[in-house]
């Protein structure tokens, strides 16, 4: 598989209030408490967390899949503390049969409903269409993920369908809800 990521350091990223950087091993209590509320892990393939092993594992993954340029993810924290307060980035990044990438995101449950997830999810895609040349951006969502969705329409993203029974974890079958922004749909703005 041909990656649109290209080798070297971890790209920084800022906006008016967050700062996007690379999650390490000196964050797992960090992701650990993020991960731990079932309310944030409630429609993602993530069992909420028990244990810093939990975390450290989560962190050496992402870590891992830069390494490989199959995907990257962001920590996110607030300007000013470095406090982890969620989580963004690409999984599953290819050039087979065009170049797309699928975003992922969470958000600890005391920064919902302040327009954070919007701004840090709008630079990612900024950075996925201009720098890492992607033509389709897409997202999976639970179809009870309707914070999500309204997230995902605001940005621009188009609904697609519904994927009956398509993911599976915590021992269920979940319907996901897809929608895709296209380069040329996209506006900076």
């Amino acid at each position: 598989m041909k990656s649109l990521l290209v080798a070297g350091a971890f790209p920084r990223l800022e906006t008016e209030r967050l700062v996007l950087r690379q999650i390490t091993l000196d964050d797992a209590e960090s992701l650990l408490r993020h991960f731990a509320d079932d309310d944030v892990t409630r429609f993602i393939d993530v069992p909420s967390m028990t244990d810093v092993e939990q975390a450290e594992k989560i962190i050496m993954y992402g870590i891992s899949l830069f390494e490989r340029r199959e995907g990257i993810r962001w920590g996110i924290s607030r300007q000013g503390d470095e406090r982890l307060i969620g989580t963004c980035g690409f999984d599953n990044v290819t050039k087979i049969r065009g170049s797309r990438g699928e975003v992922k995101y969470d958000l600890s449950r005391s920064c919902w409903g302040q327009g954070l997830m919007s701004e840090a999810l709008a630079e990612v895609v900024r950075y996925g269409f201009e720098q890492m040349e992607l033509n389709r951006i897409e997202a999976l969502v639970v179809k009870d993920g309707e914070r999500s969705q309204r997230l995902l329409r605001r940005l621009g993203f188009q609904e697609e369908g519904t994927l009956r029974g398509y993911g599976y974890w915590k021992g269920r079958y979940w319907d996901e809800v897809s929608f895709s922004l296209l380069k040329d749909e996209w506006s900076p703005a």
